[in-house]
């Protein structure tokens, strides 16, 4: 096991290209590392037994290479560290005041034919619009590769994840992959010539300030951090439900030619300050009227939040007499449908929905309900989960203390796949919605 270790932590280290951490930096990383082993170890209920040994070896190693260290491959080396998890939920927080953790002013996506620049600032506007070919010199799909040991959980969560790692350069820096923790080189295809770019970090708003990442791909967001250029050209395509509103956690579309009801849920947060329920009861009362036949429930971008409040009026929602039929219920998830998000799909699920494009961010079975564990001398938070969530049908009576929430679904993958190409992305094409469209009761 040590050797393995060992060589793990080298291979996430190589090549150094930094000033090594000072004696008062090693000092604190010290008493962070401390931390990690005393509180956080402990508290972190998704570790077996097994995987608990690992992750406290390997903060021993990284203890050990300190002196040779910089601080972005000290970070580095804790989110593998956590990743030996294999929990989602298990989150490291990085210090936002680092310049070294804001993001490229680009936006990149992964669509099923690739990674794209869905948008950009004015000064790199060359890069808009292409297929990348490389980040810090190394191809897109193995970027992932090497990003994947840094994030725990599935391999979809990991891609999801990616898209936002892949433009911190702190992390790229730490990874050996640009000379600077402020700045990285992207490099993109334009039509069979390399077009490259060094790109340096800006502040990026995020949840605290309302702003969702999967934003990247909506002309229409409203941005603080604007403005922006998009390669979806509003000139020539209709922008599409699903990116029609972003900045709103609920909304909804009657789409009376296909008689069915459009319910977008984006986050599991109020909105506006309130939750969406009486939003619901009015949805509800209209349904009726506008002869709706078939209901189709958007969670693909819905990163989680808290799922009690709406589990009450997603129940009416189905308790309408149209949607009890067999065929009359759709789903549409992806790789950022996680944590609440996947909660309701499974009780979407359990009245009998039909589930419409790309698998979901995470297993049935996971931990969350999480503490933060402070880490003040590199200044990361994370979370330490202590609330099992069971969906699935294996019983886990060694977790029956810990359990928060138990559901009973045999799968929650695709029963209808479906995935977006760059060119239907462009388009203003929806193959997840059309699919929950053309399907078949």
């Amino acid at each position: 096991m040590r050797n393995v270790l060992v060589s793990t932590l080298v291979f996430l280290l190589l090549p150094l290209m930094a000033t090594a951490l000072s004696p008062e930096d090693t000092a604190a990383w010290k008493s962070d590392l401390g931390i990690l082993r005393a509180t956080y170890a402990e508290q972190e209920r998704s570790f077996t037994p097994e995987t608990r040994a690992a992750f406290v070896e390997r903060i021993d190693e990284l203890e050990r290479a300190l002196p040779t260290l910089n601080h972005y491959e000290a970070v580095n080396a804790v989110l593998a560290a956590v990743a030996l998890s294999d929990n989602g939920h298990c989150m490291v927080m990085l210090p936002r005041s680092d310049k070294g953790y804001w993001r490229l002013p680009v936006g990149l996506w992964w669509f099923a034919d690739g990674l794209f620049v869905t948008r950009t600032k004015p000064e790199h506007k060359e890069l808009l619009g292409k297929r990348v070919t490389a980040i810090g010199g190394v191809a897109p799909e193995e970027l992932l590769s090497r990003l994947g040991a840094l994030v725990p959980g599935t391999a979809e969560w990991k891609r999801y994840h990616s898209q936002r790692l892949m433009i911190t350069p702190g992390i790229l820096h730490g990874l050996g992959l640009s000379a600077s923790p402020e700045s990285a080189t992207i490099t993109c295809d334009g039509n069979g010539t390399p077009v490259s770019a060094e790109i340096t970090a800006q502040p990026a708003p995020g949840l605290l300030e309302g702003q969702e990442f999967w934003w990247t791909l909506s002309p229409v967001a409203e941005c603080a951090d604007g403005p922006w250029l998009y390669a979806f050209d509003r000139k020539k395509s209709k922008v599409p439900l699903y990116l029609a509103q972003p900045n709103l956690a609920f909304t909804w579309e009657f789409l009376k030619k296909d008689r069915a009801l459009y319910v977008q849920y984006n986050r599991s947060i109020p909105q506006r300050g309130l939750w969406p329920v009486k939003t619901i009861d009015a949805l509800v009362k209209d349904i009726e009227k506008q002869k709706i036949e078939r209901l189709i429930v958007d969670l693909r971008m819905n990163n989680g939040g808290n799922y009690y409040k709406m589990r009450g009026g997603f129940d009416d929602l189905l308790a309408v007499e149209a949607f009890k039929k067999p065929g009359s219920v759709y789903v549409l998830t992806g790789n950022g449908t996680f944590s609440a998000a996947i909660f309701h799909t499974a009780q979407f699920k359990l009245a009998g929905a039909t589930l419409v494009g790309e698998p979901i961010g995470d297993r049935l079975d996971f931990w969350a309900e999480g503490d933060m564990v402070a880490l003040p001398g590199s200044g990361l938070e994370i979370v330490a989960n202590k609330g099992f969530h069971s969906y699935s049908r294996t019983p886990h009576p060694e977790h029956a203390e810990h359990l928060h929430t138990d559901l009973d679904v045999e799968s929650l993958d695709p029963d209808i796949p479906a995935s977006m190409s760059f060119a239907q992305y462009l388009a203003g094409e929806d193959p997840l919605l059309d699919a929950a469209l053309a399907a078949k009761p």
